[in-house]
């Protein structure tokens, strides 16, 4: 939150709430911008077989990430550097196009969790509480956190664990820079778990305090 406490002592008349609220529907529209690059390069991977657009796609996660980590806490901080690690060391060393692409793909897809991730955060925003007041607003929020941890699990555990962590020749051909593909692999996978592990117990405790889950 390196941004929010420039901010805060800069004008300290704000409140610090005021200044995160404010960065905080800064970074949902940063999110935005590259949901548009993600979603248009699966298209496009889709409907013309473009492989080129699901690696252009990922760059624009290091881009967001750049631009991000200036907003985030320090757990966030430490996932953004090692996105931008990984998309500049798989850009900058000697490798195959099928492992640009293979990499490029599970990158693109982890985001269809962090778009559900937005669509909670907008829900819950203070400046929009005068929606909490329709019947729907309970279940399409329990919904979105079933989407969450279903597209998380997919993407940044099986996906990740079957594309990349198993994928001993994609490692193996990295052997030069071993130790830097093998620091971002797995130190990842183990944020990945760890978030996974406590976004399953917030899930099964709101659902099962709703009665979704006897």
């Amino acid at each position: 939150m390196i941004v929010q406490n420039i901010i805060y002592r800069a004008y300290p008349k704000w409140s610090f709430e005021r200044i995160d609220n404010i960065c905080k529907w800064l970074q949902e529209l940063f999110a935005v911008v590259l949901y548009v690059s993600v979603f248009n390069g699966m298209y496009r991977y889709v409907r013309y077989n473009d492989n080129d657009a699901i690696i252009r796609s990922s760059m624009s996660i290091g881009y967001y990430c750049t631009i991000d980590i200036w907003f985030s806490r320090f757990e966030l901080i430490v996932h953004h550097m090692f996105c931008i690690w990984l998309e500049s060391l798989y850009h900058t060393i000697p490798q195959h196009h099928e492992d640009i692409f293979l990499i490029s793909f599970v990158m693109v897809s982890t985001e269809t969790s962090t778009f559900f991730l937005t669509v909670r955060n907008i829900l819950l925003s203070n400046d929009l509480q005068w929606i909490r007041q329709y019947s729907w607003y309970p279940f399409v929020l329990d919904g979105t956190q079933v989407f969450i941890l279903a597209t998380f699990f997919y993407s940044r555990i099986y996906a990740y664990t079957r594309y990349i962590v198993l994928n001993h020749a994609f490692l193996q051909f990295y052997q030069n820079n071993a130790w830097k593909i093998y620091c971002i692999v797995y130190g990842l996978y183990c944020m990945n778990l760890y978030w996974f592990s406590l976004m399953s117990c917030k899930v099964y405790t709101r659902l099962s305090s709703k009665k979704y889950i006897k």
